[in-house]
């Protein structure tokens, strides 16, 4: 499989969404949280989005947001048929470069306690700064 990255333009909002929302769905229910296509949309000019492409079909999206002195992971979503397959294990190590390129040290990310995502995260080297009132686990690595 060929994983590559591009940046996202406006005509791919409906798909970014659409899997950002399928795949927070249940974490958003067990909490009481309802999806905000508003705020999707804000968010969409103020971060920087990608989109993960293996062997050239769109398969997740990657949002950057460069914070003080990290490079913010503010979403990582990769289509339920595509996941576990290595695409968010690449998808953070092109994020680490990025960071490095532009003189970042450090990655940070944020993630919910019951995601099993949290397990590739540790697994990639991220440590847990704090765990908010929303269970949101708030982590991060070195960049290099």
């Amino acid at each position: 499989m060929r994983l590559s990255i591009r940046h996202a333009v406006d005509s791919d909002i409906a798909f970014c969404e659409a899997v950002s929302r399928g795949n927070m769905a249940h974490y958003h229910a067990t909490r009481g949280v309802e999806w905000s296509r508003k705020r999707f949309q804000t968010t969409w000019g103020e971060f920087e989005n990608y989109m993960l492409l293996a062997n050239d079909e769109m398969v997740g999206v990657l949002r950057l947001l460069a914070n003080n002195d990290a490079l913010d992971i503010r979403d990582l979503q990769v289509l339920p048929a595509w996941q576990n397959q290595g695409i968010g294990s690449w998808a953070i190590a092109w994020t680490r470069a990025d960071a490095v390129r532009r003189g970042f040290p450090r990655v940070g990310l944020r993630v919910f306690v019951d995601n099993p995502a949290l397990l590739l995260y540790e697994r990639l080297g991220f440590e847990t700064r704090t765990v908010d009132e929303h269970g949101k686990v708030h982590m991060t690595s070195p960049a290099a």
